[in-house]
This record gives structure tokens, sequence and C-alpha cells, in this order.
């Protein structure tokens, strides 16, 4: 029924914190940027809260979009500008348009012990964009589709239930729950573009087995028929979510959505101002009274679109980073301190987005170019015994690696010397600390330094 389709493997994102929990981020990727209008997916979970200290997420803006919140357990108390209060739980759904603007927040309850559940995002069309904010929450029942295959279906339309939650493109969300062995056919239109995130158990899509935490997509026009999905021994549970393809470019940067770089200035601008754009959150206490925007990068960030479905037949993708600037600074859920989970406030989206996922989790540091990151030969860096992170300023000539342990010590040694110089001399191209280290240190093979400034 369907033979193109791409496994999307999640990357892990703190939620910030020193027992931050950890959300598994699939959407937006390197190589796919929408799924229909469904342009972020965090699935986290279950989690002991009395471990990660539970959701605690001031009050933070947003424009040009939607969240989507459904819960698996726990229970999240959501507040916003409009003045809803409002519980997520397991099985109810929560869908706040942001419109031209809102500020709202996320607290798990006292009563929450194991949080489990998806943040989901839709981007908004640039005809809607800017409509009036809103809420809406809606139960929806629980379907017996077939022996061994339940769903409920909170956005859109499938098996003849339809919700009655407001989206502003033709779109699927459902929840779907299979017996152990069982198969079922998702019957979504053609034109829809068509992801299955795995929560619970393991399923095959088509003939593609997807993991917990993988978003599996087939691209519109690829599965005639219906998508096929199967559980494996243990069964599975499942999120569909699908939707026509998303032809137009937005610029998605921190909590903001718009078509352009001045877009997200204003938005910017208006939340740092506490303008009446995005109002204010009555009734919520924590640490901190709002969330503050993140600095923007030095350049224009650029719209972008969704990548070309390279329909590659169950290659997992790493999703590394998007693309987006909106992806270096994680969304508010990611980061309750005010800066994104791979990243800082002032640090530049671009060079970020630029830093491969593997080398920035292993090596990646504050303050430190992902430019440099990049260049450096990765399998050096693990295999040696004494340089480290103090170290990413410099470059181990290769033919040290294979020198004796005489030279081991000498770099050793070097790289005492090194941390004695001040702080305020180690900045990049001061010249110094190279002249130190050369003028002290043994030439490797052509008379060269074992160190050299990239």
């Amino acid at each position: 029924m369907n033979d193109d389709v791409q496994v999307i493997v999640p990357r892990e994102v703190p939620l910030g914190g020193p027992r931050a929990m950890t959300v598994r981020r699939t959407l937006p990727a390197r190589e796919r940027s929408f799924v229909g209008a469904w342009c972020f997916v965090d699935h986290y979970g279950p989690d002991d809260v009395s471990s990660t200290g539970g959701m605690d997420v001031a009050p933070h803006p947003h424009c040009g979009l939607a969240t989507v919140s459904w819960l698996f357990s726990g229970e999240v108390e959501h507040r916003d500008s409009l003045g809803t209060v409002a519980l997520v739980r397991p099985g109810e759904v929560n869908l706040m348009t942001a419109g031209r603007g809102i500020s709202h927040s996320e607290v798990s309850t006292p009563a929450t012990t194991v949080l489990h559940g998806a943040q989901l995002w839709l981007v908004l069309p640039s005809a809607r964009a800017d409509v009036e904010p809103r809420f809406e929450h809606h139960v929806p029942r629980v379907l017996e589709v077939d022996d061994g295959v339940r769903a409920q279906v909170f956005v859109g339309a499938l098996w003849g239930s339809a919700s009655p939650v407001a989206v502003e493109t033709p779109l699927v969300g459902a929840e779907v729950v299979l017996d152990a062995g069982v198969s079922v056919v998702l019957p979504v239109p053609d034109g829809f573009e068509v992801a299955v995130l795995g929560d619970a158990g393991s399923v095959t899509v088509g003939e593609f087995a997807v993991a917990r935490g993988e978003l599996a997509v087939v691209g519109a026009a690829r599965h005639p028929g219906g998508v096929s999905v199967t559980a494996g021994p243990q069964g599975a549970r499942v999120l569909v979510l699908g939707g026509e393809p998303f032809g137009e470019q937005v610029v998605m940067w921190w909590n903001f959505l718009g078509r352009s770089h001045d877009d997200v200035v204003a938005a910017r601008a208006a939340w740092e101002a506490g303008a009446e754009r995005f109002g204010t959150v009555p009734g919520y206490t924590g640490p901190v009274d709002r969330i503050p925007a993140p600095a923007l990068p030095g350049v224009r960030l650029k719209p972008r679109g969704n990548r070309v479905d390279r329909g590659n037949r169950g290659n997992r993708v790493d999703p590394g980073v998007s693309g987006f600037a909106g992806d270096a600074e994680a969304p508010a859920l990611a980061c309750p301190a005010g800066g994104g989970a791979r990243a800082r406030p002032g640090v530049s989206g671009a060079r970020l987005a630029a830093r491969p996922a593997p080398l920035a989790e292993r090596f990646g540091r504050v303050g430190v170019s992902g430019a440099r990151l990049a260049a450096r030969p990765a399998p050096l860096v693990p295999r040696h015994p004494v340089v480290g992170h103090r170290f990413v300023g410099w470059r181990v000539h290769r033919a040290h690696w294979d020198g004796s342990r005489e030279r081991h010590a000498q770099v050793a040694e070097r790289q005492t010397r090194w941390l004695q110089v001040p702080v305020s001399e180690r900045a990049w191209g001061f010249k110094s600390p190279l002249a130190h280290i050369t003028a002290n240190g043994p030439r490797c093979s052509g008379g060269r330094s074992c160190f050299s400034a990239r």
C-alpha cells in the first residue's frame, strides 16, 4: 500500500534546569520541516517527576502558530493571556491558536507522578497567521476501529469521527492503540502527507520498522489505499499526524513563526517591551514572572520551506539541526530559563545550525564556535590522553598521534603551561600563547609545530 517511508530518528533536547526532563524531537529535522502543517513534534516521558522536577514553564509568547497538547499520563495546568485556566489530561486535547499573539504557562500539577505526552505545533497559513487567539478543549470519544484497534481522533477526521477543534488547513491527528500483532490501514486521503510517531512498543509502517520515539513519514500520493501499520509482539501505541502538503516558506525562531526576519524582530520587540500584543498570564506563580526572549543572531533569518521528500525507503534520518533558526533556540517548552536547549542567549543560530549534532553533544561547550568543532577531526579527540575541551582553539598535528609516550608527556607539560596563561590572554588571535607553545614544544615531522592555529 505504501512503499516509500522516511524514518526520522529523534534527538534528545533537555528542558532546562539541573533535574530537567528530556524531550525527543523529530520535527523540524534536517531532512523535513513539515508533515502537512505539523511543524514541531516533541515526545516526552514517561518521566518520574520526583527525579525531573516535572514541567514548570513560565509565561512565554507565541505567534503565527497553534499548539496541540496531548498526554498519555500526568496532568498539566494551562494558563494564558486570554484568562483561560484549563487542565491537560490523558485522552483530552488542548488546542491553542496563537494567531497574532498570545502568551501562556504550563505547569504539571502536584498530583502528577509520571509525565508522558507529546507537544505539537501547527504552522498557520499566511492568510490566517494573524487571526485572533483562541483556546479550545475537546475530549474525543474512543473508537473501536476493529478487533484489537482503538483510536481517538483529536484533530480533523478519521474513521467517521470528526474533532470539533478548529484548524486552518486540512489536517488529521489521532492516537491509535493496537494489540500485539494486529494490523490496521489508516484511511487518510491520498493527498495527505502522513507521519506515525511511535510511543509505546514497536510497529512497522508499510514494510519498515519504527521504534519508540521515531517518526515514520509517508509522502503525499505515496500511500494509495491508506497507510498500513502493524504492532509488534507487545502491542503498540502511536500518534498519527497528517495533512495536505504545506507549500509556504516561513521563519521559525524561538516561539515565533513569521514570513520574514522583520516579522520575528517585531514579535520579539513586542514581547520584550511587554506590549499588549501578547498580554499577560494571570495567576502564574513560579521562580520567574516570564521568559525573556533570547538575543537574535547576527544575521538575517531566511524563510525556509519544506525539505524535499526524498523517499528514502526506511533509511534512518538523524535530524541533527533543522536549518530553521528556531531550532537553534529551542521553543519555550524546552527553555524555561530563557535560553534554548541547544544554545544560550546571544549565540548565533547560524553557527549552531552548522554544527553537526553528534559533535555538539560530545564536544560542545558554551562559547565555542560550531564551525570550529565541525572542522576538528572527530576521531582524533577521544584517542588523545590529555588534550580536552580547553584545547579546542588549537589543532594537534596528525603526526603527533603516532609519536612516542615522550611526546605525549611533552604535550601534557605544554598544556600545563598553557593553563597558567591568564584567561585574558587566551582570546582567539592573541599571539603570546601561540608563541609560548611553539617556542617551548618539540617539532613534528617537517619542522612544523605540533600545535598550529586553525
